[in-house]
């Protein structure tokens, strides 16, 4: 079922959240589980039925981040981060994982102290954001190591 978007911003068909949630959902089931066309295909429609919402730019983008393609990952959620009014900080989140999966340490953690001094994120998103921290804190070396070859 369709629902009209009652929004200044936008006069798009949205689909209900539970209809969203499902097609996430079957989108994340499907990546994790070897069917990335199919996920890329749900993320995509996700992305033009509801532009304002993050989750079918953050499927997306995992799915390129998942099949290697880290520029492509990280310019779909550059590109939500600077789209989505609300969530914005879920998006960023996941361009941090983007950043420490390119093991660019630095980035990463910029946006991860970032989002966690706004408090903006909830439950599995701190804790994400928070093995993050934990994980890069463990090896400060990694950080030095990147920031030299920055320099170079």
């Amino acid at each position: 079922m369709l629902l009209k978007k009652n929004c200044i911003e936008s006069s798009f068909y949205i689909l209900s959240l539970e209809e969203r949630s499902l097609l996430c959902e079957i989108g994340f089931f499907s990546m994790s589980n070897g069917f990335a066309d199919l996920s890329v295909k749900i993320f995509k429609k996700l992305c033009f039925l509801c532009p304002d919402e993050p989750a079918g730019a953050i499927g997306l983008a995992m799915n390129h981040l998942l099949a290697g393609a880290y520029t492509k990952a990280e310019q779909i959620l550059i590109s939500a981060s600077n789209r989505t009014k609300n969530k914005k900080d879920e998006v960023l989140l996941y361009l941090a994982v983007c950043y420490f999966s390119r093991k660019k340490y630095t980035e990463a953690e910029k946006i991860i102290h970032k989002i966690l001094n706004n408090e903006s994120l909830t439950g599995s998103h701190v804790d994400l954001a928070l093995a993050m921290k934990r994980n890069i804190r463990i090896h400060p070396q990694i950080i030095q190591k990147n920031n030299k070859e920055d320099i170079l």
